[in-house]
């Protein structure tokens, strides 16, 4: 029987897992459609390798957010989390307590390879973005990531454009799989017209609407992209911000050309976003891949982004290039509202190929020749 352990376990009921990232699951079904078993890991089985009765032959481990949480938690406290919050006080912590964390996560590597897996690694991010407030515990975080990638028999990312990003951040290339992120309309409904969706949402059917759709950080923060809209005040168009943490890094804004949706949004009224939207923007930087870029090349939608990472293949001539400059994202916004009409329906056009050659089962299919690949290679 040929089986992978798959970490985050990919059939959880959770919130996070059901709704707000169901990847997993999807990547779970192609890969037992190609033949393999698949057994989902909890946080606690991938701590404990030599517990698990199941013959895995390969563990693909996804997310190292909340096994490095696991290794930073000290007593009882996220020691590292506390230290960045009030670095300015603890700075003669900081050292020893790296120490410490990072002697936990080399003590389970070295646990990892004595159990004789093969071992993938997902690249998702180079940095966790959920850490970005907390510098120790990103420190920490991006030590495991690096000693995780180390040790990997194999990896795998999103995109040709994302594995360049990849080899260049953490150096040995390796045996490597492309496994793209299929239809995200499977998830939040089928399409609908953009006049449908501006009914449902009781918005006018005049001018343009851009969206910024997904959770604010301090490296995704969309105040500059509010200042610079409402300085091209180009008649009747809005600029929808969608996602949590909008009110807390936004604040109020009395504006009728912006409107917000604060919080956990449901999957219906995430479609009827995306629908009624003429472009969806993602100004961050080193986002290495986008389920928000995803999403709107799935709903035919294009988008404004910098030119990184999965982003640069994913919406290959569906996008406006943020260029790394004083007005690159001026320009881009510019461009978007006073596009004609038929530069704008070759985008979609382009958008709808993207999305087309981006398949679930596709990826499964990927996955499978890399495990088979790595076991060749032994």
């Amino acid at each position: 029987m040929k089986c992978v352990g798959i970490y985050p376990n990919p059939y959880s009921n959770d919130k996070w897992s059901s709704q707000a990232n169901p990847i997993l699951l999807e990547w779970a079904k192609a890969i037992e459609e190609n033949g393999w078993t698949v057994i989902g890991l909890d946080l606690e089985n991938i701590l404990n390798l030599n517990d698990l009765n199941a013959n895995i032959q390969v563990l693909h481990i996804h997310w190292t957010d909340d096994i490095s949480a696991y290794f930073c938690r000290i007593f009882g406290y996220d020691i590292p989390a506390f230290i960045s919050k009030k670095r300015h006080i603890f700075k003669l912590l900081e050292k020893p307590v790296e120490y410490l964390v990072k002697f936990r996560i080399n003590k389970w590597i070295k646990s990892v390879s004595k159990s004789e897996i093969i071992v993938v690694f997902q690249i998702h991010d180079l940095a966790s973005h959920s850490y970005i407030e907390f510098p120790l515990l990103q420190k920490c975080d991006n030590y495991l990531k690096k000693t995780l990638y180390d040790l990997s028999n194999g990896i795998a990312t999103q995109e040709h454009s994302a594995l360049r990003e990849v080899f260049s951040f953490f150096g040995e290339k390796k045996y490597y799989a492309i496994t793209f992120l299929g239809d995200y309309s499977k998830f939040h409904g089928p399409m609908i017209s953009n006049s449908a969706a501006r009914g449902r949402l009781n918005i006018s059917n005049k001018g343009k609407i851009i969206s910024y759709i997904g959770n604010v950080r301090p490296n995704r923060n969309p105040t500059e992209v509010i200042n610079t809209f409402l300085k091209a005040n180009v008649k009747d168009n809005l600029l929808i911000l969608a996602g949590p943490g909008m009110e807390k890094y936004v604040g109020k804004i009395e504006s009728k050309k912006i409107l917000i949706f604060d919080g956990f949004i449901d999957n219906e009224k995430i479609r009827d976003i995306f629908c009624c939207s003429d472009f969806i923007i993602n100004d961050a930087k080193n986002y290495l891949t986008s389920a928000i870029v995803r999403t709107s090349i799935s709903y035919h939608i294009p988008v404004i982004i910098r030119p990184f990472g999965a982003g640069i293949d994913m919406a290959n001539g569906a996008m406006l290039e943020i260029q790394d400059d004083a007005r690159g994202l001026e320009n881009a916004i510019l461009t978007a509202l006073l596009m004609t009409d038929t530069c704008y329906l070759n985008l979609k056009k382009n958008a709808a190929l993207r999305s087309e050659e981006r398949t679930w089962s596709l990826s499964g299919r990927q996955f499978v020749s890399l495990y088979e690949k790595l076991i060749s290679a032994l």
